[in-house]
């Protein structure tokens, strides 16, 4: 999609909120967004202000094969299951821009699983070096963030026609906090600094602790 298109997709859902939101104060939706996807209740307690909350999913599971040098390959084996739980509440900065809202909330995990396994059938050929898929071993590595999630964002809504149906377009940053790293290991991993290595490795994460937000989400207002 280019720029411009962008652009005007934003602009359109910019100019078309329906100034009786209050005659339909409930929508219910789907979501999909960059957290996943997912199901969303909103409720507007005035013309201003909002409350939405959002149940969202991701799962992701699939073995890649990553060549190295010496027809030799490792093996990637990501396990992503997460769900999130996020409430906000939105307001109108702009009397007379009801269609735009500034959102912030909270969002808490109830799963978060992020970690991958890799190993070797072939060895593995590193520095000049080959490493046989016994001395290998296994290496499962995983990464989990803070439970709790502050979030700060905008958000547009567009009504289509005149419909019940709302199309909604939110755009923001989490903050996940820092991040703790876990490895297990067999081979010959054992024999290096690796454990103390990963300590470093989370001192040099404490920069990337924001995850950004787009979602988009359909509604039907009741």
């Amino acid at each position: 999609m280019k720029i411009r298109h962008l652009f005007f997709f934003f602009l359109w859902v910019y100019g078309g909120y329906a100034q009786d939101s209050l005659s339909r104060r409930w929508e219910v939706g789907a979501v999909v967004s960059t957290s996943g996807r997912g199901a969303q209740v909103v409720y507007h307690i005035s013309p201003r202000w909002n409350i939405q909350t959002t149940f969202q999913t991701l799962r992701h599971n699939q073995t890649y094969t990553i060549p190295l040098p010496g027809s030799t390959s490792l093996q990637a084996e990501p396990q992503i299951l997460t769900r999130f739980w996020t409430i906000q509440m939105g307001i109108a900065p702009f009397a007379n821009r009801p269609n735009f809202r500034v959102l912030a909330g909270v969002s808490g995990a109830l799963r978060q699983q992020y970690q991958a396994r890799f190993s070797t059938e072939t060895g593995v050929a590193l520095g000049g070096a080959t490493i046989s898929a016994a001395d290998f071993g296994i290496v499962e590595a995983g990464i989990r963030w803070n439970t709790w999630r502050p979030y700060l964002g905008v958000g547009w809504r567009k009504v289509l026609g005149k419909s019940r149906l709302s199309l909604r377009t939110d755009l923001g940053v989490y903050y996940l906090g820092s991040p703790q790293l876990s490895v297990a290991y067999e081979g010959f991993l054992e024999t290096t600094n690796l454990s103390e290595d990963i300590r470093v490795v989370e001192q040099n994460m404490k920069n990337y602790s924001f995850y950004p937000h787009l979602g988009l989400s359909v509604t039907y207002g009741f």
